[in-house]
């Protein structure tokens, strides 16, 4: 029973790692830079706009199982959403971190030739 749960959580996570959306929020939170940040809002207000477009469908007399593809557009769409402000967070804190550092490493070579 263990063993089964185990293999069908293992198969799970692998076909997570996989799906699109997936693949791109990795990619994108190797860049750290704001067209990562441009490159997710727009995806993310794309996939809004599917699931908008499959609800006026199915209002006008498409067949129901379109609402499983709204679903999914609006949880993929609100997961890249959801990146924006945290990748800005991560590029502003990783730039102060920076700066930081640069400025005490001028501050240490001052003091050496001071001295």
């Amino acid at each position: 029973m263990f063993r089964l749960i185990g293999r069908l959580g293992g198969g799970y996570y692998r076909l997570l790692t996989y799906a699109p959306t997936n693949v791109l929020l990795a990619y994108l939170r190797t860049r750290r830079d704001l067209t990562a940040t441009l490159i997710a809002l727009l995806s993310g207000a794309g996939y809004l706009y599917a699931a908008a477009v499959c609800t006026v469908l199915v209002d006008r007399g498409a067949p129901e199982w379109l609402y499983g593809g709204v679903g999914l557009f609006i949880w993929n769409g609100l997961k890249l959403l959801v990146f924006v402000p945290v990748n800005l967070a991560v590029i502003v804190t990783t730039r102060g971190a920076r700066h930081r550092s640069a400025r005490h490493e001028d501050v240490a070579n001052v003091r050496q030739s001071v001295t």
